[in-house]
């Protein structure tokens, strides 16, 4: 019998071990049971989170490639102002340089003209010159000859008293 009592002792032993695991059992489930509830819950946050990845990926995408665009727009509108500059310098030194032959060809043409002009004055001087000349020689030719006949006449009055 001590080999029964010990057998019974046993025995009791492990039911009430099997009782004790079967509450740790129950706990495990239980345990198991929530952790596959977080586990479907933390699966539908991941597809949400998922979702919004994919959806911030399309908007980046999109954002991406306005600002590409944009950035091809600006790259156009430079490349036109600055046609448009060099163009309009291209113009402006054009013109300049016209300008610049005009003012020339008209600085001539005046040095032209001034030439022509002192010339003629020139000209005009030197007939005014000899035009006096002749008229300051007729006078003294006036002058003397009056002197001369004064002369000749006071000479000859006097020629004239001796005589007389």
């Amino acid at each position: 019998m001590p080999v029964e009592s010990e057998l019974n002792t046993k025995v009791a032993l492990l039911e009430q071990n099997v009782d004790s695991l079967s509450g740790l059992f129950g706990r495990l489930d239980d345990a198991i049971d929530k952790m596959g509830e977080v586990s479907n819950s933390i699966n539908q946050l991941l597809a949400v989170h998922e979702e919004r990845i994919a959806a911030t990926a399309i908007d980046t995408g999109e954002l991406f490639q306005l600002v590409e665009k944009r950035r091809e727009e600006q790259d156009a509108m430079e490349k036109e102002l600055h046609s448009r500059i060099t163009t309009q310098s291209r113009e402006i030194k054009e013109e300049l340089r016209d300008d610049y032959k005009r003012l020339v060809d008209a600085m001539s043409e005046i040095k032209g003209m001034l030439r022509t002009g002192m010339e003629a004055n020139q000209k005009v001087q030197s007939e005014l010159e000899s035009r006096l000349k002749s008229v300051e020689r007729r006078q003294w030719i006036s002058v003397g000859a009056a002197m001369a006949g004064g002369f000749i006449i006071g000479t000859f009055l006097e020629i004239l008293s001796f005589f007389s």
